[in-house]
């Protein structure tokens, strides 16, 4: 339910909501701000390599490198939604 929110709320909203399978195959080197909620312990679990490297604005600086597509995001299973920038 909560990914269909956020999904909504892009639509109208200047943020860039993809869907972690979507974001994850086509980056494997990224960022991620803000607590550790459930995207941290997905990318853990995906294999990501996962090293704090500050904080911007009170929040968490996460650098990500993936060193393949996470098997658990299958064509077929979705997977929810995340907030994450991609680097350049």
């Amino acid at each position: 339910m909560g990914g269909q929110v956020l999904t909504r709320f892009a639509s109208w909203a200047l943020l860039n909501i993809v869907a972690y399978a979507e974001f994850v195959e086509n980056h494997n080197h990224f960022l991620v701000f803000g607590s550790i909620g459930w995207v941290l312990p997905k990318l853990l679990d995906d294999g990501a390599r996962v090293e704090l490297k500050g904080f911007a604005d009170g929040l968490r600086v996460y650098e990500v490198r993936l060193a393949h597509r996470p098997a658990s995001c299958s064509r077929r299973l979705k997977c929810p939604p995340a907030l994450l920038t991609a680097e350049s």
